[in-house]
C-alpha cells in the first residue's frame, strides 16, 4: 500500500469552499498460476526376460509350435497343466513372449 495526500475543496452547508486534505491509497494484488505436467513412462520388456521369469521353471527350452499357437496357449492356458497368463501379462508382452519362443529364443 502506498498512501499520497491530495487537496481536496468541498462545500459547506453555508456555501464557503473548505480546503481539506485526503489520503489515497492504491492496493495491488499479484496473481500466480502453478502448471503441473504429467509424466507417462513404458517399460518395455523383452520376450527373453518374460521367458525367464514366466515359462523357463517349467518348461526350460523346450517349448514349440508357432508364435500365435504359443500366443493362444499362454492367453488361455492348457487345462491344469499349465495356467492362462492373460491376467497376469498384456497382450503386448504376450505377444513378444510369444514370438521369442516361437524363435527359438529359448
Amino acid at each position: 500500500n502506498s498512501g499520497r495526500s491530495v487537496s481536496v475543496q468541498t462545500a459547506s452547508s453555508s456555501g464557503l469552499i473548505i480546503p481539506t486534505t485526503a489520503k489515497a491509497t492504491t492496493t495491488t494484488a499479484k496473481a500466480t498460476t502453478t502448471t503441473a505436467k504429467a509424466t507417462t513412462t513404458t517399460v518395455s520388456i523383452s520376450g527373453a526376460t518374460l521367458f525367464a521369469a514366466n515359462c523357463r521353471g517349467c518348461h526350460g527350452g523346450g517349448v514349440s509350435g508357432s508364435a500365435s499357437a504359443i500366443a493362444s496357449t499362454i492367453k488361455n492356458g492348457v487345462g491344469s497343466r499349465m495356467p492362462s497368463f492373460s491376467g497376469k501379462l498384456s497382450a503386448a508382452q504376450i505377444d513378444a513372449l510369444a514370438a521369442y519362443a516361437a524363435g527359438g529364443g529359448h
